[in-house]
C-alpha cells in the first residue's frame, strides 16, 4: 500500500506532466504566431490564420500518437505557397534513430525548402519527457 507522501508525489508527477503538455502547446502556438509575421501571406492576420491552420492540422497527429503509443519520433508539417498542408518526416534507413538525428534531418529539409521557397510556414514536433524530480522542483 502506498503512503500518503508517495500518492502525493504520484499526483504531482501526473500534474507536472499535464502542465508540461499544456505549456508546450501554448509555447508552440506563440512561436507559430510570432513566426506568422514572416509568412509570405498578404498581411499579418493572414499569416496568423495560416499558421493556426497548420498548427491545428499537425498537432492532431502528436496528440493521437501520444494517446495511442505514449511517444513519437520528431516530425514536421508545412504549408505550401498554395495553402496545402503536407507532412514532413525524416528517415535514414534506421528504424530507431536518435531523436537528435531526426531533428537535424528535419531542420536541413526545412532549410533546403526555405531556400527553394517551397513552404510559407513550417512546424516541427518533438516529444519531451518529464520525471518525478521535475515534479519535486515544482513543489518548491
Amino acid at each position: 500500500m502506498l503512503s500518503f507522501g508517495e500518492l502525493l508525489r504520484m499526483f504531482i508527477g501526473i500534474l507536472a506532466n499535464t502542465l508540461l503538455h499544456v505549456m508546450i502547446k501554448r509555447t508552440i502556438a506563440i512561436l507559430l504566431l510570432a513566426f506568422a509575421t514572416y509568412c509570405f501571406g498578404g498581411n499579418v492576420q493572414e499569416g496568423k490564420d495560416e499558421s493556426q491552420e497548420l498548427m491545428d492540422a499537425t498537432l492532431l497527429l502528436a496528440e493521437k500518437l501520444l494517446t495511442e503509443h505514449g511517444e513519437f519520433f520528431p516530425y514536421g508539417g508545412a504549408m505550401t505557397p498554395e495553402g496545402k498542408i503536407v507532412s514532413v518526416a525524416a528517415y535514414d534507413d534506421d528504424e530507431h534513430p536518435p531523436s537528435a538525428e531526426v531533428i537535424d534531418m528535419l531542420q536541413k529539409a526545412f532549410q533546403t525548402a526555405a531556400k527553394n521557397k517551397e513552404y510559407k510556414a513550417t512546424t516541427s514536433f518533438t516529444m519531451l519527457e518529464s520525471s518525478y524530480p521535475m515534479a519535486n522542483l515544482l513543489m518548491l
